[in-house]
């Protein structure tokens, strides 16, 4: 499997360190998008603003994050976390492969959010190819740390 592969491969941080600090401007353009397009969404369903950008915060991690917005805001907005970043994982599945064929490798690490260093990962690794799943990987350690950082500032603004 890929984890495997990430474990016994040598120039797994060899190709990390290649990119070097540019590398964190993967998760954190993800961030930037995620919370836009819940910004946005939130707008549209006539939402306060914090709401959409918090759930959208989840990035992908339901479990995570339908369970610290039900106990820090509502059951109701918990429900919402949890059912968009069911979708995202959904749609992430079906559209990762396009993704990387129409718009190259990189992009492709950015539908599956915090879950492309797991569930994802394999998809990516395919679909953008084995070279990129050490970036995958990284992108989503960074945005899960991020989830519960994001999470509890938008809904206490």
């Amino acid at each position: 499997g890929v984890g495997l592969d990430l474990g016994g491969a040598s120039q797994v941080f060899a190709s990390l360190r290649k990119l070097g600090l540019a590398i964190i401007f993967i998760p954190i353009g993800i961030v930037a998008g995620s919370i836009l397009g819940g910004v946005f969404t939130a707008l549209i369903w006539d939402l306060p603003w914090q709401e959409g950008a918090a759930v959208a915060s989840g990035f992908g991690w339901y479990s995570l994050s339908s369970v610290l917005i039900s106990e820090i805001h509502s059951p109701l907005l918990g429900a919402l976390a949890f059912l968009s970043n069911v979708f995202r994982e959904l749609i992430a599945v079906i559209i990762t492969p396009l993704v990387a064929r129409w718009l190259g490798p990189v992009p492709a690490v950015a539908p599956a959010g915090a879950t492309a260093m797991d569930v994802l990962l394999p998809i990516i690794s395919r679909g953008a190819g084995r070279e990129y799943a050490p970036l995958a990987f990284f992108s989503g350690a960074v945005l899960s740390l991020a989830v519960p950082v994001f999470v509890n500032l938008f809904l206490s603004l």
